[in-house]
């Protein structure tokens, strides 16, 4: 089975426990929009910001998940904890050496059992695979002030906004990771 004609899809996530893993069933893709419309209405809720409007490419994001970060331009996961899609993340190139990690998000009740570290440091791996030199993320520090200790752990620095839209909202931080460092120690995301 292939997601996109040239990448074999990996193991489903239903029988793993524990873990990250590619969508790869139009089951997974289903629970993956779930999480995405949470994720957007909390974000909403909370600050006020449309994400659908306001932030680049979410509508043609939104449209078309798998061909979104469909393979070699980008990979969507998930986290699963008990056998269980709770958690969602996506890489995708924006240019040659330069790639945005998006959607990092852990359902409330499955947070705290070290997902989302482990999400980000396969999406880390990920944009490595794609070939970025650098990573890039847009996150809102006074609702998710965890994944700011996360992303600084795992040596993210706040960083010039790089994109149109949200990067130019005041609650929003850009941040950005320098790629290709042998020596960088991805367990220190946790």
């Amino acid at each position: 089975m292939t997601t996109n004609g040239e990448r074999p899809c990996p193991e489903p996530p239903r029988p793993l426990l524990t873990g990250v893993a590619s969508p790869c069933t139009p089951d997974h893709w289903h629970r993956v929009r779930e999480l995405l419309a949470e994720l957007m209405s909390w974000i909403e809720q909370e600050s006020g910001i449309r994400v659908m409007d306001a932030q680049h490419d979410t509508r043609q994001e939104m449209a078309s998940l798998d061909e979104y970060y469909g393979w070699p331009n980008g990979q969507f996961l998930v986290g699963v904890l008990d056998g269980r899609i709770v958690g969602t993340t996506g890489v995708r190139l924006l240019e040659p050496g330069m790639a945005e990690l998006r959607r990092v998000w852990v359902t409330p009740e499955a947070r705290g059992q070290g997902l989302a570290p482990l999400m980000l440091r396969k999406a880390i791996r990920v944009a490595e695979q794609l070939g970025a030199e650098r990573l890039y993320l847009e996150t809102v520090p006074r609702l998710m002030s965890d994944a700011v200790r996360m992303y600084l752990k795992a040596g993210f620095s706040p960083t010039a906004p790089y994109a149109p839209g949200l990067a130019h909202h005041p609650e929003v931080l850009s941040m950005s990771l320098v790629l290709g460092r042998g020596g960088r120690d991805l367990a220190r995301a946790s």
